[in-house]
């Protein structure tokens, strides 16, 4: 079963982080999860953080 998110908190941003980051590792577990967020240009200036977050994703099933 695939599960299609989507979230206008974007994921680098700590509510995006801590809420729908760490709900979709958890359901990503049981299922295909795919994520669409809005992220705000200026935190996708934040390189160091862009790649830790892709870091996460790429380990789980998002």
């Amino acid at each position: 079963m695939s599960i299609l998110y989507i979230t206008y908190d974007g994921i680098l941003e700590p509510l995006g982080q801590s809420q729908v980051l760490a709900y979709q590792e958890k359901l990503g577990k049981n299922f295909k999860i795919f994520l669409f967020s809005f992220e705000k240009p200026k935190d996708l200036e934040n390189t160091e953080l862009l790649e830790s977050i892709q870091e996460r994703i790429d380990q789980s099933s998002i």
